[in-house]
């Protein structure tokens, strides 16, 4: 009777420690946010159509936990406002979005469009 006691208390413990051990696990692992979801609906709020602007911008993780934004777009409000949105959400970000028309390397700013009419619905 007395050993039915003993291993009832052990695999009680077990569980026990187990669950400890679980619940620890659980708590070390953060669920990371998805910011690029963030990111596409202030692009859209600014470019809604790809015909009249660009507004291609990705986040990947760098080191030690900080968000590097790359692409490029011709609306610099966008930009703003996205460095601001995940700034306010505390996330430490390197900042490598391009604004078009890019003439630092590139004096050609002008282009020729060869569709007269573009329909715009």
């Amino acid at each position: 009777m007395r050993t039915s006691y003993n291993l009832f208390r052990s695999v009680n413990m077990l569980v026990l420690f187990a669950g400890i051990i679980m619940t620890l696990i659980g708590c070390s692992n953060p669920v990371k946010k998805d910011f690029q979801s963030e990111i596409d609906s202030i692009a859209v709020r600014f470019v809604p159509d790809k015909r009249i602007g660009i507004c291609n911008i990705s986040s990947r993780p760098g080191a030690d936990g900080i968000l590097i934004l790359t692409g490029e777009t011709t609306d610099s409000l966008a930009k703003k406002e996205i460095i601001k949105t995940l700034y306010n959400d505390g996330i430490s970000l390197i900042d490598s979005i391009l604004i078009l028309p890019y003439t630092v390397t590139n004096k050609k700013i002008m282009g020729v469009v060869t569709t007269s009419v573009i329909n715009l619905r």
